[in-house]
């Protein structure tokens, strides 16, 4: 077992990765955000998650992770198990803690194959039973001809979403297109110009921006005052930087792959950092770099009259916290990005509050349900609206990158 800051990771004999369990915040760290409590009242919380424990059955997890990995002929993907506790609410002296497990559908075997191979029909069989899917395919061309579907989530190594988003948007589906977008601006307008000119909807999918705790972000802005001061850290050492280290080149360090740090994690503090205040006038970025990627660095963003910075790492860790500092107060997320989780508005002069409108629902169910509803009511103009983020955050990345002397072989 290997530990660090929030981390479990449970090995093989052969050295090989079976289960990661990630064990966030706990019933102390959530009762920090909460005001005007006795200590005995804290006690009492505290003893109660004490007695309530782990929700989940670890050993039967690492049984699964074991059988799945002793049956996989040629790969392994990973079992990953969480719980955390987090502040919903609260009023006066009544407070609302929610306790969110995550369990994984895991073990699904990787191969060197193409892409369209890479999730074989068996295991896709398997999936589709148990969520009700009609249809499986292991070639993306014969998806991609299927008249039933509309829409293609395209989450495949960074440097396939432009090639696989132009042929899904040229076979007449919209396209939901993991971050990082994707590496350049020219490719990011070539496929809008695409969507726009075939009426089609195309969406970047990050959570953040359909969030409702970001929402509440923006709506306590003028309540700080003038800004002065953003910081945004997402640290989080890589299960597999150890192996990079050795020499075994994985997507999320391989330029060839548009991976490292920046387009990984740093894209969620810059997508949060763009989609409240615009572009910056000027940006940094001073990078960490081994084998020509960058597996940590700090992005600093000139705004006028404020300076924000990105902090993203893959080769260290450290607690998540966004910080949104004015004049008059601050803002303060002790979450990454792509969680968003409670906000605590803290005024210099006044009563700290908390808040929290996750309800502990996953996180990307905002973000899904806003893009459905976009695509069902035609919602043309979000699409833009969410469009012209992305392409400003892609501007941000490629410029942070060329400034690091980082290059994809795609940008030759």
């Amino acid at each position: 077992v290997w530990q660090a800051s929030f981390d479990r990771e449970y090995c093989a004999p052969d050295g090989t990765l079976l289960l990661e369990e990630r064990l966030g915040s706990e019933a102390a760290d959530a009762l920090e955000n909460a005001a005007g409590l006795s200590q005995e009242a804290k006690e009492n919380i505290l003893a109660f998650y004490e007695a309530q424990g782990i929700l989940y059955d670890l050993h039967a997890q690492l049984e699964r992770a074991w059988a799945a990995y002793s049956e996989a002929d040629e790969g392994f993907e990973l079992y990953t198990l969480g719980q955390e506790v987090n502040l919903c609410a609260q009023n006066g002296s009544t407070l609302w803690l929610v306790t969110t497990v995550t369990l994984p559908l895991g073990g699904r075997v990787v191969t060197e194959e193409p892409l369209c191979a890479a999730f074989d029909k068996a295991t896709g069989e398997a999936l589709a039973r148990s969520f009700g899917i009609p249809k499986v395919y292991t070639d993306l061309d014969a998806m991609l001809a299927d008249p039933d579907i509309d829409l293609i989530y395209i989450a495949t190594p960074n440097s396939l979403h432009y090639r696989q988003a132009k042929a899904a948007l040229l076979a007449g589906k919209n396209v939901l297109c993991e971050k990082p977008f994707v590496p350049t601006v020219a490719e990011a307008d070539e496929l809008i110009g695409l969507a726009k000119e075939r009426h089609l909807f195309l969406f970047e999918a990050i959570t953040t921006a359909h969030h409702p705790n970001y929402a509440l972000v923006k709506e306590h802005l003028p309540d700080i005052g003038p800004l002065r001061i953003v910081s945004c850290t997402f640290c989080q050492y890589s299960s597999r930087y150890d192996a990079f280290c050795a020499g075994d080149v994985q997507p999320a360090f391989d330029p060839a792959c548009a991976g490292g740090a920046l387009m990984d994690l740093g894209v969620y503090n810059v997508s949060y950092i763009v989609g409240l205040f615009g572009e910056p006038n000027q940006a940094k970025y001073t990078a960490n770099i081994e084998r020509g990627i960058d597996t940590s660095g700090i992005l600093t963003m000139d705004y006028s009259g404020f300076k924000a910075v990105s902090i993203a790492a893959k080769d260290c860790a450290a607690p998540a916290r966004y910080i949104i500092q004015g004049t008059k107060g601050y803002l303060l997320q002790k979450s990454t990005a792509n969680f968003c989780g409670g906000v605590t508005f803290h005024p210099y002069k006044g009563r700290e509050e908390h808040f929290n409108l996750s309800a502990g629902r996953p996180r990307q169910a905002a973000e899904f349900h806003a893009i459905a509803r976009a695509i069902e009511s035609g919602d043309q103009e979000l699409c833009s609206r969410m469009l012209d983020t992305s392409v400003a955050v892609s501007r941000g990345l490629e410029t942070a990158r060329r400034d690091a002397g980082i290059r994809f072989p795609s940008e030759f």
